[in-house]
Parts: C-alpha cells; structure tokens; sequence
C-alpha cells in the first residue's frame, strides 16, 4: 500500500500531514517506556485522556476492519463498524488532547 501515489505522497518528504511524535519525541523526557500516541495520553500525569474501548489498539483496529470485511450479517458489520469508529473518534481526540497539552505546557 505504501506503493501507492497518495500513501507515497502522505508518507513522504512533501506531505501536508504533521507527525506530532517527532518533536514529542525529539524535545521531551517523558517517565515512558514508549512514545507512542496511547502511552503519552493514557499516562494520568500527562495528557489523562482515557480510550472508551480499553481492548482498541492499531492492531485490534486490523483485526477488526478484517472482521468487517468478512461479516455477512448485516447487524454485526454495522456493530463492527461502530466500534472502529468509535476508536478512530477516540484517536482524533486523543490526538487533540496531546496538542492541548502540549500547548499549555509551552506556552
């Protein structure tokens, strides 16, 4: 997938995204193991926000898409399908409680 012009295109030098992990990474000292998006925003002295499903993760989020793909009764895919989106919405807003705090802790 990362082959394909737009994944290239998102991933590369060019990309219009910003990867929050870099400066976090680059600039902090945090009392982790990891510095990954979970491990900074779960920690209760640090960001504190908290995932509404405890089990979501990248790797649950996979099985789970794989899971939605294979469904063929209705009610569960759409089941399956909410909670995907509902880690995404999880992810967004974790995502944005990092920035927050990152910007009260440098500003």
């Amino acid at each position: 997938m990362e082959s394909h012009v737009t994944v290239a295109w998102l991933l590369g030098k060019d990309s219009p995204l910003f990867d929050m992990q870099k400066p976090v990474s680059n600039c902090l000292v945090l009392p982790l193991q990891g510095y990954g998006l979970k491990d900074i925003c779960k920690h209760p002295h640090l960001v504190n926000f908290q995932w509404e499903n405890e089990k979501s993760g990248s790797q649950w989020s996979v099985v789970q898409f794989n899971r939605f793909q294979s469904e063929t009764n209705l009610a569960e895919k759409q089941k399956i399908k909410t909670g995907i989106l509902s880690y995404n919405r999880d992810d967004v807003m974790a995502t944005r409680q990092l920035e927050l705090w990152l910007r009260k802790l440098f500003s």
